[in-house]
C-alpha cells in the first residue's frame, strides 16, 4: 500500500454499481499505468496501486468466487 499523496484527489474515483448504496465497497481509479483501490469508507487512508495485468488477474478471481469467504 501507499500513504495516500495529494494526487489521488484528483483522479477519477469509481465504485461497482453493485454496492446499490452500502458501505462495504472498494472505490478504483485509473492513474497512468496503475490501478489504484481504497476503502470507499475510508477515502483519506491508505490507497493499493497494481498493474492492469494485477488487476486483470484479481478481476478474474473475484468474479470466478475464488475469493469468496467461506
Amino acid at each position: 500500500m501507499i500513504a495516500r499523496p495529494n494526487w489521488c484527489a484528483s483522479v477519477a474515483w469509481r465504485k461497482s454499481h453493485f454496492s446499490a448504496g452500502q458501505g462495504d465497497c472498494v472505490e478504483i481509479a485509473r492513474l497512468g499505468d496503475i490501478v489504484l483501490f481504497r476503502d470507499s469508507r475510508d477515502r483519506h487512508g491508505q490507497v493499493l496501486a497494481i498493474t492492469p495485468a494485477e488487476w486483470g488477474r484479481l478481476a478474474t478471481r473475484i468474479q470466478g468466487g475464488e475469493l469468496d469467504l467461506a
